[in-house]
Formats: C-alpha cells, structure tokens, sequence
C-alpha cells in the first residue's frame, strides 16, 4: 500500500468510492489541512490521516511580473476567482456596493480567467443595476500566473476570500506571505493559519453545497451578509500600520 500526499478538500461531503478507493488502496493519507482531514475522517476514512500542510516559502523566491498598474484607487481590496460559485465572487460583490459608494476611495480588484470572466461580468452587471453611485470595481482578466499574482498583491491592500468552501488556499497563503491583510470566512483549511489576531474572519452559515462535485449529500459555508459587510468597513478604516500588526500576528 502506499501513502497518498497532498490531499486536499473543501465541502463537507466527500465521494463515496473515493472513500472505498483510499481505504482499499492506501496506507494513509497527508491532507493539507485540518480541515480536509476532519471531512476524510467524517466520511469513512478509517486508514491514518495526518494534516501535513503545504509549502509556501518557494513564495519569496519568486520574482513578480511586470504587471500594469490598474488604475484602481489608493485603498484596494483583491479578489482572486478560481470558481465563482465556490470563492464566494457574488457575495464579495454585494457586500462591496452595500458598504461602498463611487464616490469613495477604494477599489475591489477582482482576477479572473477568460474562461469565467463572461460571468463574473454578468455578476457585476447584474448587481450594479442602473445605481450611478456603485462602488468601483476593476476586472482584471488573465492567466495569473505566480509572478502576475505576487505583482497584483503588491499592488493591493486587502485579499477578501468569502469562500463558500476552502481547502488550505494557496491564494490566502500567498496573499499573507505578500503582506496584505486578509478577509476570510471562518470555514475551512485556511483557518490553520489564519485567526482571529491575524485575519478578520467572517461568521457564517451552512447551506446545502451547489458546487459541481455532484456528492449526494454535502454543506458549505455562506458568509453571513452583515460579519463581511463589518470586516470590509473594519478593514477599510484600519491604520496602515494596525493592519500591518495584524498580518504578522
């Protein structure tokens, strides 16, 4: 038998063959995070399962791109899609133009692929409406490669991840390692790193998972409206130097 490294997961259910394949084949698992081992052990998982963790120093070593400034105002929060639905995009959006006004200055600088970016538009559409005052939001589409990541964070504040669902997130990591100050749901693999002393974490509720695991039956995590809306204003008026405290708690 061997032992399976680096496994990571996010909602609560887990595939039930996926389960019978482990037990039957493996003599243990490494998970990521705490997170995904509590989810391995609730679903069956009955070999050893450990929470290694994942690396993130090759992060300093990486030399960041030669993004474009884009043209975002002087307080900028980012938001990194990878799957819209998961990643929270449409209740980061809300949560922005309930708290923010045009007239403010702050930006939500949101990055995405082209593969997704008809429907993180759509989204942005859809919630802007005919209001003339909504907030500012920039979309940045692209590959996003590492560098192009490491280069955005340089360029940002605030990494507001009101994922649905997380495993360890790397972008959460990365963002961390780069100095910018977190927002964060208060689910998930995440919370390994991150605390109450070092991220404005966001209460929630669980709800029945809409992802595309096709798991029978599963939960994930919806920030609560009113914990986000708190932690942006919270985020956006705090010093620079409180949120540099912060990030190294």
């Amino acid at each position: 038998p061997a032992i399976l490294v680096g496994h990571d997961w996010d909602e609560s259910g887990y595939p039930g063959p996926w389960t019978d394949c482990l037990n039957a084949r493996y003599f243990a698992v490494g998970c990521m995070s705490q997170h995904a081992r509590k989810i391995l052990i609730d679903n069956g998982i009955d070999i050893p399962v450990a929470a290694i963790g994942a690396g993130v120093d090759h992060w300093d070593q990486i030399v960041p791109a030669g993004l474009a400034d884009l043209g975002a105002k002087s307080f900028r929060f980012v938001h990194v899609v990878r799957q819209p639905d998961v990643d929270g995009t449409d209740l980061a959006l809300r949560s922005f133009a309930r708290v923010f006004r045009k007239s403010d200055d702050v930006s939500l600088v949101i990055a995405c692929t082209v593969e997704i970016e008809p429907e993180i538009r759509a989204q942005i559409e859809a919630i802007r409406g005919g209001d003339g005052t909504f907030p500012d939001v920039i979309l940045g589409v692209g590959s996003w490669t590492d560098a192009e990541i490491k280069s955005l964070f340089a360029q940002s504040g605030v990494l507001v991840a009101p994922a649905r669902a997380a495993g360890f997130s790397l972008d959460t990591a990365y963002a961390i390692c780069s100095g910018l100050d977190v927002i964060a749901t208060r689910w998930g693999g995440h919370l390994d790193y991150c605390s109450d002393d070092s991220a404005w974490l966001i209460d929630f509720d669980f709800e029945r998972s809409a992802s595309r695991k096709s798991i029978m039956v599963s939960v994930w995590a919806r920030a609560k409206d009113s914990s986000l809306d708190e932690a942006l204003r919270a985020a956006y008026a705090s010093p620079s130097e409180a949120r540099t405290a912060r990030t190294r708690a």
